[in-house]
C-alpha cells in the first residue's frame, strides 16, 4: 500500500531539518510508517511526502 499527502511543520526551519532527516517516520492516528519527501518550496514549512507501509500512519 502506497500513501502521499503534505505535512506543515511548525516552521521553515522544522522543515529543514525533517527534509535532510535520515530516517522519517510519521505516526498520526495508527502505526508509525517511513515517508520520503517528495517536494517542498524553499522558506516554508510545508513538505509534499510520500510512504509505504501495510497501514497508512493515519484513519
Amino acid at each position: 500500500m502506497s500513501w502521499a499527502g503534505s505535512i506543515v511543520l511548525d516552521d521553515a526551519q522544522a522543515a529543514e531539518v525533517v527534509r535532510h532527516a535520515d530516517d522519517r517516520q510519521l505516526a498520526v492516528d495508527g502505526p508509525s510508517a517511513a515517508f520520503v519527501v517528495t517536494g517542498w518550496s524553499p522558506g516554508t514549512a510545508e513538505l509534499r511526502i510520500r510512504g509505504t507501509g501495510s497501514e497508512p500512519p493515519f484513519r
